[in-house]
């Protein structure tokens, strides 16, 4: 349980709602039944179980009553609602990813499945040029955004850090976003920064072995350390499209999409060449 005032709320507020959540479940409470005699608005329990939002004090007291927790249970929930309710630090990213670059933070894994790159991967100069595109973030705060992500990737990803698998769509390293300039330097920057790290494997999932399903999908799957401040997760799937993010615990599908989209990709030895070759290729183009 995380009791740390260090402890990011985001995250502590999944904590708490999966702490709610096993409780509800060990008292046997249906989750109609709770939703019906704890709600003050339709979908409330959802939310709090979610991880979505803290319950407040009021709710607390409900549910140890529903539920019948003793006095240490009672009390290990009403600390975790307490930490749930901090305010969390204002984010440099959307607000639909704030707890999924949380979780990201705290990951013993992170395996991705992308046809473009993902933003933890950028430099500043790509990420700006792709974040202009963005048809949800505000112009205003595109610079910001796109300083953060450099920043972002060095915080998660060094050496030490967790195990980063990596498969990328082949179109990825020639898709261009602010011209081949900001293409060859967004290449160079993950081969350099990234690519040397022991921890890091990456695959490309080239153009000649056909359908990757997961590519169609893109996602990365988290795997946390038990022994770390997240010990109620073990697993988490994040998805991302046009109008919403999605937090999935039933990760087995995606376990098995990225199974698949590692096996038909290049080997490690292969795609640092492929990438290799497209960084002298575009070089030539620009007389670099």
């Amino acid at each position: 349980m995380a009791d740390d005032e260090g402890t990011d709320p985001l995250i502590a507020r999944l904590e708490c709602g999966e702490l709610a959540f096993r409780f509800r479940e060990a008292a046997h409470v249906e989750f109609t039944a709770a939703s019906k005699a704890l709600d003050k608005y339709s979908g409330q329990l959802s939310k709090i179980e979610n991880g979505d939002v803290a319950p407040p004090p009021d709710v607390v007291e409900k549910m140890i009553t529903l539920y019948g927790l003793g006095e240490p249970e009672a009390d290990q929930l009403r600390q975790a609602s307490i930490l749930a309710r901090r305010r969390a630090d204002a984010t440099p990213v959307p607000q639909s990813s704030r707890k999924y670059v949380s979780l990201e933070r705290l990951a013993s894994t992170i395996k991705m499945v992308y046809p473009e790159w993902p933003g933890l991967l950028e430099n500043f100069e790509f990420a700006l040029a792709a974040l202009e595109r963005s048809l949800s973030v505000p112009a205003k705060e595109v610079p910001a955004m796109a300083a953060a992500r450099p920043k972002r990737g060095a915080e998660v990803i060094h050496a030490g850090g967790p195990k980063v698998q990596i498969v990328l769509g082949e179109e990825a390293l020639y898709r261009e976003f602010g011209g081949p300039g900001v293409l060859l330097n967004q290449l160079v920057y993950f081969r350099d920064e990234f690519l040397r790290l022991p921890e890091v494997e990456f695959r490309v999932a080239t153009y000649d072995v056909g359908g990757v399903p997961a590519l169609s999908c893109p996602f990365t799957l988290l795997h946390f350390d038990p022994r770390k401040p997240t010990d109620r997760l073990e697993k988490i799937a994040y998805t991302v499209s046009l109008s919403r993010t999605d937090y999935i615990k039933q990760t087995a599908p995606y376990e098995a999409a990225f199974d698949q989209a590692w096996a038909l990709a290049k080997n490690e030895e292969e795609s640092a060449a492929i990438l290799d070759r497209r960084i002298a290729n575009l070089e030539q183009q620009l007389g670099a």
